[in-house]
């Protein structure tokens, strides 16, 4: 994902400002189907990962053969949330991002499954290091900026699943319920005891209802 790794965020804009967009980060999708010739895939995404998908579903629904949402939903940020996010991003600044990569990974876990997922939970706040802080930074904007991506999933003519853990601190089973009554074509997939990293927490249950959805 744009902004995360080496892997650089989009040009800056005016002011100065560079800002990680679901537009940009699904060019950049594309762009890498293009590098390895592929004209049409399933794309899957993990929680900020799903906003992206459903951005490419928008913008290429031609090269979108369906959509997996992993712990994903189609709401903007709440001002709380993007209140959230502005603080971070200070924190961040204040090189401070391990620090907040150590308190947000554990919540996206269940806790019954913290002690067995211990040294992915380490791994995954030590792969923080190779963050650029400005990238980051970039993403949370992008994140904070999103759209409302409630009609792109109502008007999806093509097929989409969520797949969701039933302990996500993220995505909770209300919310579930909401999706399910506004998007009756959907298929859903509820992961038991799983958080919002069901597809590490639960990987064969997670790797099951893909295989069968997309078959």
């Amino acid at each position: 994902m744009p902004g995360h790794g080496l892997t650089g965020s989009a040009p800056a804009g005016p002011g100065g400002a560079q800002v990680n967009t679901l537009a940009f980060s699904a060019k950049v999708l594309a762009g890498v189907l293009d590098k390895c010739s592929v004209e049409k895939a399933w794309i899957a995404g993990h929680s900020m990962g799903g906003y992206v998908a459903q951005q490419f579903l928008a913008d290429c629904p031609d090269r979108t053969q369906g959509v997996i949402l992993l712990c994903s939903h189609p709401w903007p940020d709440s001002p709380e949330n993007a209140a959230n996010r502005q603080a971070e991003k200070q924190r961040i600044r204040n090189d401070e991002l391990i620090d907040v990569a150590e308190a947000a990974i554990p919540r996206m876990y269940y806790e019954e499954n913290l002690r067995a997922c211990d040294e992915k939970i380490r791994e995954t706040v030590e792969l923080c290091e190779t963050h650029d802080p400005e990238g980051i930074c970039a993403t949370l904007d992008g994140l904070r900026l999103r759209p409302d991506l409630r009609p792109v999933l109502a008007e999806a003519k093509n097929p989409v699943m969520l797949v969701h853990g039933d302990h996500d601190n993220f995505l909770p089973l209300s919310r579930v319920e909401e999706m399910k009554a506004s998007y009756p074509k959907m298929t859903f997939a509820p992961i038991a005891n799983a958080g919002h990293n069901a597809f590490i927490e639960q990987k064969d249950k997670v790797v099951e209802a893909i295989d069968s959805f997309i078959k």
